[in-house]
C-alpha cells in the first residue's frame, strides 16, 4: 500500500487504479473479503478521480458474488454501497444506481 499512498501523492491515479485492482485480485483470490473490500474501496476512488468510474463495475460484481453473505459483517458496507451507484451513475446505468440505494 505504500506505492499506492506514493501515487496519490503524485496524483496518479491511473496507477492507482492498476495498483488496487491487483490488490483487490489477490485478496479475492485468498478469499478474505474484508481486504478485498479495502482493494474495492479505492479501486473504486481511483476510478472516480480518474473520470472513468465505471473501470470498477466488473470488480464489483465479482465482489458481490464470492462476498454476498459476508455484506451485513462489513465495517464500510454503506461506503460500499454508495460508491457502487457512483460507478453505475457514471457507466449511465442510472436505474441501476438508484435501486443500489435503496
Amino acid at each position: 500500500m505504500k506505492a499506492v499512498a506514493e501515487a496519490q501523492t503524485k496524483g496518479d491515479y491511473a496507477k492507482v487504479l492498476d495498483l488496487c485492482d491487483q490488490a483487490f485480485e489477490i485478496w479475492d483470490k485468498a478469499g478474505n473479503g474484508s481486504r478485498a473490500c479495502l482493494a474495492i474501496e479505492c479501486l473504486s476512488d481511483a476510478s472516480v478521480k480518474n473520470g472513468k468510474p465505471a473501470v470498477a463495475l466488473p470488480r464489483y460484481a465479482s465482489f458481490f458474488k464470492s462476498y454476498a453473505g459476508e455484506l451485513r459483517n462489513v465495517p464500510g458496507r454503506l461506503r460500499l454501497r454508495n460508491n457502487y451507484a457512483i460507478a453505475l451513475e457514471g457507466a449511465g446505468r442510472r436505474a441501476e444506481a438508484i435501486a443500489a440505494l435503496e
